[in-house]
């Protein structure tokens, strides 16, 4: 069995049994047990091997050798140190029944793959069936719904505004048409229809945002005073030509029966 690569050193104790020796003497034991430690606990009973491991001479390990060797257990053909030997043969202990837990370990894996616990079958009559009304309710057809409800002024606006396929959302519309005022609500209808009618957006290629947008940013201002049914004498109404000019301001649309535009030079001219 192969020491591991390192050693436990004791100080305390060590400092305790060595304050007799020198520098020298130190040195040489230390490298002695390191020794040991790497040939498996001995070494053999030979001063010329013992003063090679020492790094010494076989003069100087001659004047060493009745200081060191009382720390020895000195064998027929080999030397030891006790505590050496001791911590040796428990570090060998541990590296065997690591082994054997292994083995014992793969030893149960591999009969747990090859023979696998089959789980028992549940017992059916311990388990009441779910009553019948849970049963319906859990697969019930989501097409069995109540359908969401609409206000009819809501309805109004929606089936006239220019929707793009797919791009408007009725719950998020009906959202921010909840938040106008019921003047509001009751005028867009007309509003959208002016818009869907008139308007440049529905007529382009992107066509008219999602109304849900169209209605968040109050686009159907624009669209409100030409909605509403002008007066008799609307040429002479200020409101009403003021509204004209804003939407032709913001649009650039000016309509046929409207009349002459007043913002063209002509019309200037002319008045």
């Amino acid at each position: 069995m192969s020491a591991p690569p390192f050693m436990p050193f004791f100080v305390g104790d060590y400092l305790a049994d060595t304050t007799h020796l020198t520098v020298t003497e130190h040195g040489a034991y230390l490298l002695l047990l390191m020794s040991m430690w790497r040939n498996g606990g001995s070494l053999p009973r030979d001063d010329k091997t013992l003063a090679r491991h020492a790094r010494c001479t076989r003069g100087q390990w001659d004047r060493m050798r009745p200081v060191l060797m009382p720390f020895f257990q000195v064998g027929d053909t080999t030397v030891r140190q006790g505590r050496l030997t001791a911590e040796l043969t428990k570090h060998s202990e541990a590296v065997r029944q690591q082994r054997h837990r292994s083995s014992n370990g793969g030893k149960a894996k591999a009969l747990k793959y090859n023979n696998p616990v089959v789980p028992a079958e549940p017992v059916r009559q311990c388990q009441p069936e779910p009553e019948p009304y849970i049963r319906i309710e859990a697969n019930a057809s989501l097409s069995s719904a109540k359908p969401t409800t609409y206000p009819e002024p809501f309805e109004a606006a929606w089936k006239a505004y220019p929707h793009v396929k797919g791009r408007s959302s009725k719950p998020k519309a009906l959202g921010f048409w909840r938040r106008l005022s019921s003047e509001t609500r009751a005028a867009l209808p007309s509003a959208v229809a002016c818009y869907a009618r008139d308007g440049r957006e529905p007529r382009a290629d992107c066509g008219a945002p999602a109304m849900q947008r169209w209605l968040a940013e109050a686009r159907f201002d624009d669209w409100m005073t030409a909605s509403r049914p002008a007066p008799t004498n609307d040429e002479a109404n200020p409101h009403v030509i003021a509204g004209r000019v804003l939407h032709h301001a913001k649009t650039g649309e000016w309509r046929a029966d409207w009349g002459p535009c007043p913002t063209t030079p002509d019309t200037r001219r002319a008045a």
